[in-house]
């Protein structure tokens, strides 16, 4: 009869009627569970030390009333209650540090149907405890205290203050305080009497005050350095600390022999001076770090002592090497150097005497045996390192027995460590070379005597060389070419071209009767320029000496010719000289005169600048006819070279006819 959700039941009058269950409430024609009436107590609760604001928890979508009431656990007295129809439910007043039950009744008010209905839950809370009060955790304690060694207390870097019972921020440098209240003052400071006998947040008896806070007195404390100075008759500290203040330093020094021997120096540098001392002498340092007093402390004195001795120069006397100067060793009862070690002057220290082939400046700084030559460490001239020994010995000489292991045994640069026909390491020629008596050679050919077409070559008459093969052949001519077998050490090539480059080859064998391990084929090349032949004379019917220009003509020298050189000159030498480098047979010239007796020579020179004989002459140059010839500067205007002037004799070309050098004149 009634709806699947409802149940046909009794109501509060009496009457059956379609309702819902006795578990269940209505709410918007559904039937929801009493379940959501029951109240819980939400973690956003807020506890304080004298009263608890409580938040409920409840699902439920109708109008409830809450009932809260509260007991201490303590005192059957101290208790209360409190109606509301919110969720947010003020409970106080409470006392401090104290744990309580709180009973939450949700009530749900009748209606025309259903009868009152009224669901408990109870929770156990405890408000939060006071000042010094004992604790276990900081949520024990009131919410601006934090549970410090067991006790309710400020949290860091702040202190209690009983007169407005809250806590303040810590106190800094300099403030007044009062040393029985803990935390007053910073983490960093302590509440001690100043120089002034008041209270007040200050460093610690062992810091002082940096840029705020504090430091240890230790880092006052002065310490050598390494890179201090230590000499005969002075000392230059370099002093460490890791002080970020200005402090002074007070440095006194005293003989641990001599206690007249003493003295004293101030100074705010890290660097001091300690003067006069005596050489090889300990002293007892003292440095005093100074801080002087300011508004609130007294000076302070941070000593420290350290012993230090002067140094004994190089040469003078020594009981321990410690008494000699850095880089030094006391030697038989003097400051020196090790026996593999020299004296280096300008760093007045011992250096490690060089090996083979090191840069060096004297021989003292070269190991023994060896010598500093062109500023290398070296063996005299003749003698040859050995690497296994590592001493100089005499260069060996050829036939000489050598180890191939040991670079340049063997005289450089002529012979070198090799096999000979008898499996010995020997010192002998390298290939292609043989001893000619004196050192090692290449050149086959001892002697040669050249002429115009003919050369004669004297070869070597080393042990066991007989027999040798000449081949020759011109430059730039194939057809002049030749070859021959000479048995003997002598021998005159001719008919060779005058003024010709030839290119000569020998070739030989040392017999097996020599030193060395097999046949050894020898081969030398060489090139030679036989001299130039005499050029001819004059051609007189061929040249020009009637007129300008002035054509001179010659025979020109058999064979092969670089250049010629042409020098002119009047029999009296009443005019210049005429010297003309040509590479023709032929001389063209303007500087002649009309009517004059000339002499001229002739000389050839082949590539190499060697010179023939001279051809020697003379010649007339006779009057022209003045239709017939110009002169010189006529004669270059005809070539139209514009812009340019004759200047007499030169060189050169002129407007590709001849060759003269003609260069711009004012004139």
């Amino acid at each position: 009869m009634c709806m699947t959700y409802l149940t046909c039941r009794l109501d509060r009058y009496s009457v059956y009627r379609c309702l819902c269950s006795s578990y269940t409430y209505v709410y918007l024609n559904t039937c929801l569970s009493d379940n959501n009436l029951i109240a819980s107590v939400s973690t956003d609760s807020l506890i304080a030390t004298n009263f608890i604001f409580v938040k409920l928890n409840s699902s439920v979508q109708v109008t409830v009333t809450y009932n809260v009431s509260w007991t201490s656990h303590l005192n059957p007295t101290d208790r209360g209650y409190n109606m509301t129809s919110s969720r947010d439910v003020y409970a106080a007043p409470l006392t401090p540090a104290t744990d309580y039950t709180f009973i939450i009744t949700t009530i749900l008010p009748a209606d025309n149907y259903y009868q009152t209905k009224s669901y408990q839950n109870s929770y156990n809370m405890a408000t939060r405890r006071l000042y010094d009060n004992a604790c276990s955790t900081t949520s024990q304690c009131d919410e601006r205290l934090e549970c410090v060694n067991g006790k309710c207390g400020c949290q860091s870097h702040s202190f209690y203050n009983t007169a407005t019972q809250t806590c303040q921020n810590s106190l800094s440098h300099g403030q007044t305080c009062s040393p029985s209240v803990p935390r007053m003052c910073q983490a960093h400071l302590t509440c001690r009497l100043d120089r002034y006998s008041s209270y007040r947040c200050l460093c610690s008896t062992i810091a002082h005050l940096y840029l705020g806070s504090c430091l240890l007195d230790s880092n006052l404390i002065v310490y050598d350095s390494s890179d201090s100075v230590v000499e005969p008759k002075f000392m230059y500290l370099k002093m460490n600390n890791s002080a970020q203040v200005s402090v002074m330093y007070n440095v006194s020094w005293i003989s641990v022999l001599n206690a007249s021997d003493r003295g004293y120096n101030t100074t705010s540098s890290r660097d001091v001076y300690l003067s006069p001392l005596t050489p090889a002498t300990e002293y007892n340092i003292t440095i005093a770090s100074t801080l002087p007093s300011d508004s609130y402390y007294f000076v302070k004195f941070i000593r420290n002592t350290i012993l230090k001795a002067t140094k004994s120069s190089y040469g003078y006397l020594c009981t321990m090497t410690i008494l000699c100067e850095k880089g030094l060793d006391c030697v038989n009862g003097l400051c020196g150097c090790l026996s593999d070690f020299y004296y280096n002057e300008p760093s007045k220290s011992c250096q490690k005497k060089l090996h083979y082939g090191y840069d060096c400046n004297a021989t003292k700084e070269c190991q023994d045996s060896l010598s500093c030559t062109g500023g290398r460490c070296k063996c005299l001239t003749g003698q040859y390192y050995h690497t296994n020994n590592r001493s100089c010995y005499s260069f060996k000489l050829y036939g000489m027995q050598c180890d191939a292991t040991i670079r340049d045994m063997c005289k450089n640069p002529d012979f070198v460590c090799t096999s000979d026909a008898h499996g010995l390491s020997r010192c002998l020629c390298s290939f292609n070379t043989f001893y000619d008596g004196f050192t090692c050679s290449q050149n086959l050919v001892s002697e040669m005597e050249l002429s115009i077409n003919q050369v004669n070559l004297t070869f070597h008459k080393a042990f066991g060389l007989r027999s040798f093969n000449l081949s020759w052949s011109a430059t730039g001519n194939s057809h002049d070419y030749g070859s021959q077998f000479i048995n003997g050490n002598l021998i005159s090539i001719q008919k060779l071209t005058p003024g010709q480059q030839y290119s000569f080859t020998v070739a030989t064998s040392l017999t097996s009767e020599s030193e060395y391990e097999n046949n050894k084929t020898l081969q030398s090349m060489f090139s030679l320029v036989t001299y130039p032949a005499s050029p001819g004379k004059l051609w007189l019917e061929r040249s020009q000496l009637n007129k300008s220009p002035y054509i001179l003509k010659f025979n020109q020298s058999q064979g092969v010719v670089n250049s010629y050189q042409v020098t002119i000159k009047t029999v009296n030498l009443m005019h210049e000289v005429i010297i003309r480098r040509v590479t023709n047979p032929e001389v063209i010239t303007f500087d002649l005169y009309p009517n004059t007796q000339y002499i001229y020579e002739i000389i050839a020179y082949n590539m190499l600048g060697n010179q023939s004989a001279a051809t020697t002459g003379n010649f007339m140059i006779t009057a022209a006819d003045d239709d017939e010839g110009t002169s010189g500067k006529d004669f270059f205007n005809t070539l139209n070279c514009p812009g340019q002037h004759w200047l007499g004799h030169c060189t050169g070309c002129l407007c590709n006819y001849i060759n003269c050098l003609f260069k711009d004149s004012p004139t």
